[in-house]
């Protein structure tokens, strides 16, 4: 009994004497609970951008683990996606119409948590079809570059008349050469623009067309024979024969603008004659 009742005295002593003790030890601090502190990620659509161009838009800032891009005509309440969860940073959406567009921009966790959407506007311009026409003239032939609209058409006339032609209609090259014409100025049209009409451009560029120098006497040949006279390579769009003696200085007319390729004369009397071929 004795030690059991000194073992207890001695644990109440301690116990009254720790408070004491702790007090005047300053390097012992009282312990305090603590409250868990969850890690908050950024806003992710704060570096988000949206640049409107020429037919195309431009948004940076998509880099959320999970993200979306969809967009909508100004006038369109109906969004559709570009691209869901596998965007580029930056994402380019090109062949737009010229006029004013919403992206929306929707991003977060995986578990879609710190989720964040944002509606941006801005404005689409179109190409200036015109800007870029070229037309030029040549020899016998009008060259035109810089087609590049998705309706097109191409008219002709020569300077000075009323008369058009139609070089290409909704289905023109580019470069288009129109080809096989005579010398002169030409006013050249071209007429642009998108499917829907809109963004329309119309052009008259005038270009010369020289002809090419062609030599028709070249291959003129004049073999004579009995009682007749042989006239070749006469080929030009227009042409004319004459024959005189040799001791005569009046040509008389064989054939004006209808001869024959060989032309024949025949008939005559033995001599020398000099045939002139125009």
């Amino acid at each position: 009994m004795k030690k059991t009742t000194l073992y207890i005295t001695f644990l109440c002593l301690m116990m009254a004497t720790i408070p004491s003790l702790l007090a005047k030890n300053s390097s012992v601090n009282e312990l305090l609970p603590t409250s868990k502190v969850s890690q908050v990620s950024g806003d992710f659509c704060a570096d988000v951008s949206v640049i409107g161009g020429e037919k195309t838009i431009t948004i940076g800032g998509v880099n959320a683990p999970w993200h979306r891009i969809q967009i909508r005509p100004e006038n369109s309440s109906v969004f559709r996606d570009v691209c869901n969860d596998n965007c580029s940073d930056p994402q380019i959406i090109t062949g737009l119409p010229a006029g004013a567009f919403v992206i929306r921009v929707e991003q977060g966790n995986r578990d879609r948590s710190n989720f964040c959407s944002a509606d941006i506007a801005t404005s689409v311009t179109a190409s200036d079809f015109g800007a870029g026409v070229s037309v030029i003239g040549g020899l016998g032939e009008i060259n035109i570059s810089g087609i590049t609209a998705p309706v097109n058409s191409i008219q002709y006339r020569l300077e000075g008349t009323s008369a058009s032609f139609t070089a290409c209609s909704y289905n023109c090259g580019n470069p288009e050469v129109i080809s096989l014409l005579d010398a002169g100025t030409y006013i050249v049209t071209i007429n642009q623009s998108n499917l829907d009409g809109s963004n329309s451009s119309t052009v008259s560029i005038a270009a010369i067309v020289t002809s090419p120098v062609v030599d028709f006497c070249a291959d003129v040949s004049v073999v004579g024979g009995e009682g007749s006279i042989i006239v070749s390579g006469v080929n030009a769009p227009w042409h004319n024969i004459q024959i005189r003696s040799a001791t005569s200085n009046t040509f008389n007319v064989v054939c004006n603008d209808n001869c024959d390729d060989p032309q024949v004369i025949t008939g005559l009397s033995a001599g020398t004659f000099v045939i002139r071929v125009e």
